[in-house]
C-alpha cells in the first residue's frame, strides 16, 4: 500500500517533505495519474484501524476518512442525484482537544492539530 500511511496527520511523517522525497527517489507507481488518489484510497485504511484504536481522537479520525471516500467516490464514481449518505458539515465534525483527549499516562504526549501522538 505503498506510503499510504504517511498521510495520516497522527503519523510522525505525515509532512508533504517526506512523500516528495520517496517520490524524488522512487517514482509514482502506474497510472501516475492516479497515484495521490490511491494513496488517498489507502490512507483510508489506515485512518480506519486508527479510529478504532483510539476512542478518544476515533471519531474524529473517522470524519477524515469518511471524506476522503466521498472525495474518491466524487472523483470515479458519483452517487446520481445526490443519493448518496449524507455528507459531513462543519458543525457536525467532531475536534478533540487536549482536556479532553489527554489520559493521565500521556501528559507529554505530542500533540499536533488536536491529535495525541
Amino acid at each position: 500500500m505503498e506510503i499510504g500511511g504517511w498521510r495520516c496527520h497522527y503519523n510522525k511523517i505525515h509532512d508533504q517533505v517526506y512523500t516528495r522525497t520517496y517520490l524524488e527517489y522512487n517514482g509514482p507507481s502506474e497510472p501516475e495519474q492516479e497515484w495521490d488518489d490511491r494513496n488517498r484510497m489507502y490512507s483510508i485504511y489506515y485512518n480506519v484501524m486508527y479510529s478504532c484504536n483510539h476512542g478518544s481522537q476515533g471519531q474524529a479520525i473517522r470524519q477524515v476518512a469518511y471524506d476522503d471516500m466521498y472525495y474518491l467516490i466524487d472523483k470515479y464514481a458519483a452517487f446520481l442525484g445526490g443519493k448518496g449518505s449524507k455528507r459531513l458539515t462543519k458543525a457536525d465534525y467532531y475536534s478533540t482537544t487536549l482536556k479532553d483527549s489527554v489520559p493521565t499516562n500521556q501528559a507529554n504526549a505530542e500533540v499536533e492539530d488536536g491529535l495525541i501522538f
